[in-house]
């Protein structure tokens, strides 16, 4: 877990750092509707003006999530260059985890340049952008239904063999805080 400097109680993310040895890839279950924290004030709640009274800390559950997974070097090098292979590497990693795939849109940089393209999924998209000259890759996973996002992690790594990667969870609200009662109450100031 991970803290914002100037609040310790503020929840940022819960990042995960793995590395692969060989074939092998070890990378913790994640939790379902997982809670998030929020600092909020009573001004943010009403109508999202700049708060006034000091901010205060309530939990509440998560209705989905963005994965993010940042790649460096792929053992698969043509990963960072071929945008159709990284199509079919990110088709093959959402399906495995059960997303329905609506639509996609991949558009090459040039030669040597790198690519960018997004998967529509019936549960929301998935995303990548691939930077060759770093030998880094950049995926966004957002789910607000059924999908094994661990699964599309697992897939891709497996696929593509980065010499080292990073996963963030972040628990996303679909439900507005001020609809919601908090999991536990709130840190008292």
């Amino acid at each position: 877990m991970m803290t914002h400097p100037d609040n310790p109680d503020l929840w940022l993310d819960n990042g995960r750092h793995a590395a692969v040895d060989g074939d092998t890839v070890a990378v913790a279950s994640e939790p379902q509707r997982q809670p998030m924290k929020l600092v909020q004030t009573p001004e943010l709640e009403r109508n999202g003006s700049s708060p006034s009274a000091s901010p205060r800390t309530a939990v509440y559950p998560a209705d989905g999530q963005t994965i993010t997974l940042d790649i460096w070097r792929p053992r698969n090098r043509v990963f960072l260059f071929d945008s159709k292979f990284g199509r079919d590497i990110l088709e093959i990693a959402c399906r495995a985890a059960g997303a329905k795939i609506l639509d996609q849109v991949f558009i090459d940089f040039g030669v040597g340049a790198g690519y960018t393209g997004m998967l529509v999924l019936a549960q929301s998209h998935c995303s990548i952008h691939t930077y060759p000259e770093k030998e880094f890759v950049a995926i966004d996973v957002y789910t607000c239904g059924p999908l094994d996002t661990q699964r599309v992690v697992t897939e891709v790594v497996k696929m593509v063999k980065p010499s080292e990667y990073h996963v963030h969870i972040l628990p996303r609200l679909a439900t507005p805080p001020s609809q919601q009662q908090p999991v536990d109450a709130p840190d008292s100031q």
